[in-house]
């Protein structure tokens, strides 16, 4: 089965690997059984991919900005920046995005800037945002000068990042 989901990542689209379903019925019948769990492992692997190309953000939608709305999720991260802002960051689960074009993304890590003197509208975990944003793709592998870091984003999936634009609207939810 691990034969199968390694072909899948050979695949130029993953909506190849559901066609080869139709040579599962054969294989199991005519007693190939190891060749049948390899593919078997393949439809499970390009299944996995098309899932992935749906939550990916599209093409048009980068480097827009739009009013998202969602909770963050993740405990925000500061560091200070080069330029001397402060950095906050943290993951935010999508309920909402103003451009039904851009319906793709689950979860988004958003990035935000700030003088020292705004910390009372930095991210707070939990809390529901609502406000400007500039979509962007998360870092790759394939991008010069940047961590390898696109298997980590896969395995969280975040599926796009974002940079705060303007004013968030922030609704801080009780727990008890």
């Amino acid at each position: 089965m691990m034969a199968g989901i390694l072909m899948s990542l050979a695949l130029p689209d993953p909506r190849w690997g559901l066609m080869v379903a139709v040579l599962l019925p054969a294989l199991w019948r005519l007693r190939q059984v190891a060749m049948a769990w390899a593919l078997l492992g393949l439809i499970v692997g390009a299944v996995n991919g098309v899932l992935w190309l749906d939550t990916r953000l599209p093409g048009a939608c980068l480097g827009q900005t739009l009013i998202i709305k969602g909770r963050i999720d993740t405990l925000p991260t500061t560091e200070l920046a080069v330029w001397g802002r402060w950095r906050v960051q943290a993951e935010l689960v999508v309920q909402g995005l103003s451009d039904d074009q851009c319906k793709g993304p689950k979860r988004i890590r958003v990035s935000q800037h700030l003088d020292a003197t705004q910390w009372d509208q930095s991210l707070r975990y939990g809390a529901t945002v609502s406000g400007p944003m500039r979509l962007r793709s998360v870092s790759s592998q394939l991008n010069p000068g940047t961590l390898p870091d696109q298997a980590r984003w896969a395995a969280r999936t975040v599926d796009a990042a974002a940079t705060v634009m303007g004013p968030l609207d922030q609704v801080a939810q009780s727990h008890w």
